[in-house]
């Protein structure tokens, strides 16, 4: 082909953090820009860098070298060094899409600010991108994108130019990265004799693709310095290849002038999947699952509680806490760098998330604590002489009224732990815990169901004196909320009185506890004698059995893809399991259930129904204590449901997906079945790496892992489950970043707008502190449908007495029975 455009692009794409902790390689990075400033100074035909689309990297080289700003300015503001307009590359399926327009807003805030933004969406590495991609782009002014994994591979995407479309229509014109991503020419060298060979496998993977004449030739790899010489470069390749032209261009200048004259295929939908042609790595999803769900936590209370009791707080005559919001939302945005929030960094790097997620969490405690004494009018400095008069607060955050049973924390004064100076101070002494209901706004007695009762200590801070050290009661209860006005505060008493709650309702429509069985008006959960749980739906009459089913096996994968080792052996949750009650309702009800696997993996299972919810919420603890030599040691929750697709929450959408993609072969695209595998947690503790794995084939895999030698050691909270009958499936919640009641392509939740739902993301029996702010409802995170024969379960249409073991081959995961 004659006539070709060729534009050179020279770049880097400098992962902040990734093998090494931010500091080494910031160190690097700062040697780097140093050479990279002194050749655009020097060499004007050196036209433009591209500083890898996140100015988070100016702003790490500028914290070292402040000197260098006007420097940095002056380039940036000739368009010789491109900055942003991510502030950091994030993974674009894990943050919400509330969170990744706040990368972008803090993006264009400091590219403007050093002179001028990047027009162009740079995603280079995330591990796919949602169907709001587009849309997000366009809100923001930018008509061009470039992306590498999740496209390509599949019959239709076979060119470089797309015309991608969003939610509301609006298009962005979409360069796709070539199979060597965006690293295809870091190789070329400016030296005559070796450019022709490196140069003829360059050119015909990008001219392969070629929709028009223009095409882009990316310059640059992973933590490489620039190029020295890309002028020569230029004219070296001009010499070879004397049909073409080629061009030092900036990113913006090749889509202007590509956009001209060419016809770009359509595009719609999200984009995850390209194991045909690039590495998607879907199974980070599940990797150090805890970090992803500590983020969401974090981010949640920013979006749904902080800012908008800020925002109430200073429409009254508060303090303005806008600055402190931007402290938190910077330390969070800096989480979503897509190696880290996806857990494939190595441990140090997943150590300083967590320290910046604390951070962000104490940030959003001083917002609330603050906003909340300004809208209530309390004087924490003035209050310290009046006797104690206990009130909790509730707060609607949905902008329409809501009603409905809420989990609440309330602390009774028992005595003074005195802090500082004693000075003239006596110590207090109160009566703590008694029979209680609450006096709320409507002048109406609420009763209450005690759910946990323990002592514990409460540190009240005044801004005039040293804190106020108490011992208290500290009691989790459970009542009716009468209706509270959306975004509206209300408040309550505390009055002497009973605690048996239960309101005007008759008790058959409670949640009620019968033997290993819970039950409300909607649905009855059983807990079988395998742990496994089995749900009826009193209204359709609809059975699921064996749900939650845990198995535990082998993993020789890695912190992207999970592996099955040769010979995995999986051994299946089979009894007994000890059950005790943890609340009789009759506004909640609760069961624990205790098992092992092989005496070397134990679950705790909680199973909890709200009167008022059609939803089950499952609290789900593995402890996984095995010691594996030859592989990782791993524990899997199994999701079946029956159906052909599920809904999947994603930024700005929810989205419906297939059940499977195919593991090696278009053959388990005919599977009737399906086996959701998630990552839940994994710990190590002989080996100096933590190795956290996932399967990349499916959507999610619950489980945790090691690596392949020495012991293992897992722990903790690994997730929380919710099943509701109106969303005819199971999902791993999350609670919801959009009010609810919103509709998905699955169809509108109508139990969403029914009543509220509070106490989502509860850690119960343990104590983890929580506000008494009203929880949103939950939405969908995971789910799975079932769709193929299950060799080793009762769906097999081969007889039990002929079905083999399933094979654990890398090659298939279908039994014997069912291979083709």
């Amino acid at each position: 082909m004659t006539g070709l455009i060729f534009h050179l692009i020279p770049h880097t794409h400098w992962d902040r953090e990734w093998y090494l902790s931010r500091a080494p390689l910031q160190a690097r990075l700062v040697g780097v820009v140093d050479d990279l400033i002194a050749r655009l100074q020097a060499d004007p035909a050196y036209r433009s860098f591209l500083l890898d689309g996140q100015t988070i990297l100016a702003e790490d080289y500028l914290r070292a070298r402040p000197d260098r700003e006007a420097d940095v300015r002056a380039l940036v503001k000739t368009g010789r060094l491109q900055l942003g307009p991510w502030y950091v590359l994030p993974d674009e399926q894990i943050p919400s899409g509330e969170g990744l327009v706040r990368n972008l807003l803090l993006g264009a805030a400091d590219a403007e600010r050093l002179g001028g933004r990047l027009d162009v969406l740079y995603s280079p590495d995330a591990f796919g991108h949602p169907p709001a991609w587009p849309t997000l782009a366009r809100e923001f002014g930018i008509r061009y994108g470039v992306v590498w994994r999740g496209l390509g591979g599949e019959a239709g995407q076979e060119q470089d130019l797309y015309r991608w479309r969003g939610l509301d229509e609006k298009e962005v014109v979409l360069w796709h990265l070539p199979r060597a991503g965006y690293e295809i020419g870091a190789a070329l060298p400016a030296d005559a004799e070796r450019l022709f060979a490196a140069w003829a496998p360059v050119r015909g993977a990008l001219v392969q693709r070629a929709t028009g004449k223009h095409i882009p030739v990316f310059i640059g790899a992973d933590h490489h310095a620039a190029h020295p010489d890309v002028p020569r470069l230029r004219d070296l390749l001009a010499e070879l290849d004397p049909q073409s032209a080629f061009r030092v261009s900036r990113l913006d200048e090749f889509f202007q002038a590509a956009a001209d004259g060419a016809k770009p295929a359509p595009l719609a939908g999200e984009l995850r999947w390209s194991y045909r042609y690039a590495w998607t790595l879907q199974g980070v999803h599940g990797t150090r699952a805890p970090l992803k769900r500590r983020y969401s936590a974090a981010e949640l209370a920013l979006v749904r509680v902080a800012e908008p009791l800020a925002a109430l707080a200073r429409r009254a005559g508060g303090r303005d806490r806008r600055p402190v919001l931007e402290l938190a939302w910077r330390a969070l945005v800096r989480c979503q760098f897509h190696d880290a929030i996806a857990g494939c960094a190595g441990d140090d790097v997943a150590h300083a998330v967590e320290s910046r997620l604390t951070s962000v969490e104490a940030l959003a405690h001083e917002v609330v604590r603050g906003s909340l004494h300004d809208l209530v009018h309390h004087d924490p400095d003035a209050a310290r002489g009046r006797a104690a008069s206990p009130t909790l607060v509730v707060w609607n955050p949905a902008a329409r009224p809501r009603r409905g049973v809420m989990i609440a924390d309330v602390t009774l004064f028992r005595r003074d732990v005195l802090v500082g100076p004693r000075g003239d101070r006596v110590p207090r002494e109160g009566q703590g815990y008694r029979p209680f209901a609450l006096a709320p706004w409507d002048g109406r007695t609420v009763p209450v169901q005690v759910l946990d009762r323990r002592l514990g200590t409460e540190r009240l801070d005044a801004a005039h004196h040293y804190p106020d050290q108490d011992e208290v009661d500290e009691v989790r209860i459970a009542f009716r909320v009468p209706s509270v006005p959306g975004l509206g505060l209300a408040s309550a008493g505390l009055a002497a009185g009973a605690t048996a709650a239960g309101g005007a309702r008759p008790p058959a429509e409670g949640a009620l506890v019968k033997g290993r069985s819970l039950s409300n008006h909607w649905i009855e959960v059983a807990l079988e004698p395998t742990g496994a749980l089995t749900l009826h739906d009193r209204r359709s009459g609809q059975r699921f059995a064996d749900l939650l089913r845990i198995e535990d096996g082998g993993d020789a994968g890695d912190t992207y893809t999970y592996c099955p080792p040769t010979g995995d052996r999986l051994a299946r949750a089979t009894g007994p399991i000890k059950v005790r009650r943890l609340a009789a309702g009759p506004l909640v009800a609760a069961l624990e259930a205790r098992f092992d696997i092989g005496r070397r993996v134990g679950i705790r299972l909680v199973a909890i129904l709200y009167a008022d919810s059609p939803m089950v919420r499952c609290i789900l603890d593995i402890d996984n204590q095995a010691t594996v030599p030859w592989s990782a040691a791993s524990s899997t929750l199994i999701i079946r449901r029956p159906g052909t697709a599920y809904a999947r929450d994603c930024p700005l959408d929810s989205t419906a997906r297939p059940p499977s993609r195919g593991r090696r072969s278009a053959a388990w695209r005919g599977r009737r079945s399906l086996w959701i595998r998630r990552t839940i947690r994994s710990r190590r503790r002989s080996a100096p790496l933590r190795r956290t794995r996932s399967w990349r084939r499916h959507p999610g895999r619950v489980g945790s892992r090691s690596s392949r030698r020495g012991s293992s050691s897992t722990s903790g909270r690994v997730g929380e489950i919710c099943w509701s009958p109106c969303f005819a499936r199971w999902a791993s919640c999350r609670a919801a970043t959009s009010p609810p009641g919103r509709a998905t392509r699955a169809g509108p939740c109508p139990h969403r707008s029914r009543s509220a739902r509070g106490g989502v993301g509860w850690s119960w029996p343990s104590r983890r502190s929580q506000k008494p702010s009203w929880s949103a409802a939950t939405r969908s995170r995971r789910s799975g449908k079932t769709r193929s024969c299950r060799c080793v379960d009762s769906g097999c249409a081969t007889p039990r007495t002929s079905r083999r073991r399933r094979s654990t081959s890398r090659s298939t995961d279908r039994g014997s029975c069912c291979r083709p």
